[in-house]
């Protein structure tokens, strides 16, 4: 990639640039008063799913939690990480923290 004219970035560099945008996309929306993290894009399920998930919880127990199969809980993270755009449950969990969803 860095021969061809490209950038290559670890795993964990990566991550760490996501988290960075998040916090500033964050910080833009609180200063200029516009919307939400793509939250409130989520549907009402989803949305429950952010929070348990955010919350530490593995799918297999937010399957168990709320009566559905953990294929479904993968296919609703997925969704979920397409929709805010990012990549780790980490950032699921500092999302909630910051929009007040979770406590920690």
């Amino acid at each position: 990639m860095v021969i061809s004219g490209g950038a290559y970035f670890t795993n964990a560099v990566r991550e760490k640039l996501q988290d960075h945008m998040v916090d500033l996309e964050l910080e833009e929306m609180a200063a200029t008063g516009h919307g939400e993290i793509g939250v409130g894009q989520l549907s009402a399920r989803e949305k429950e799913i952010f929070i348990l998930l955010a919350d530490s919880l593995t799918p297999k127990e937010v399957a168990t939690r709320l009566f559905i199969s953990p294929k479904t809980v993968e296919t609703h993270k997925y969704n979920i990480m397409e929709k805010l755009n990012i990549s780790s449950l980490a950032q699921f969990t500092k999302i909630a923290v910051k929009k007040g969803l979770i406590n920690i």
